[in-house]
């Protein structure tokens, strides 16, 4: 199975805000379980909350390699909170800024100084949530990369 990065978001209750993760993996429906509690091997992190809904897949990474450096770079902040509000077009919910943040992953020449550039890998973004796919392809602000495609999922 090819190497999938993925973003998850919590769903939120009175007791608990939302969260994000992002993971890679090669079967997201066992990683889901997990992080779900639903059978053994889910990140700690994952443990206090136990629904989970993907936001974005990404497949096309050339090796496991590749798709650990972009996951790499999204758990680093990339801008100042106050650049987020002022230039962001998916908002300041918690799962706007991680789009935001994987736009500006995109956008760097390469995510890290060992990764190949990122305009020359040709990823595919399968998008779980109906306005972050709008706001992907439909915003004005937003220049993805030539080798980037988008679907909702």
């Amino acid at each position: 199975m090819p190497t999938l990065l993925y973003c998850l978001a919590s769903v939120p209750s009175a007791e608990l805000t939302m969260r994000t993760y992002v993971g890679v993996t090669e079967d997201l429906k066992r990683r889901l379980r997990q992080h779900q509690g639903l059978i053994k091997g889910g990140a700690r992190s994952t443990r206090v909350r136990s629904t989970w809904r993907p936001l974005y897949t990404i497949q096309g990474f050339p090796s496991r390699r590749v798709a650990l450096q972009f996951e790499w770079r999204l758990h680093r902040r990339l801008t100042p909170s106050a650049v987020h509000c002022a230039l962001n077009p998916f908002g300041v919910s918690v799962t706007g800024r991680r789009a935001w943040q994987l736009y500006q992953a995109m956008r760097m020449e390469r995510v890290t100084a060992q990764a190949p550039p990122t305009a020359s890998l040709s990823l595919h973004v399968s998008w779980f949530n109906a306005q972050l796919f709008r706001t992907a392809t439909t915003s004005d602000s937003l220049s993805w990369p030539p080798g980037v495609t988008h679907t909702h999922a």
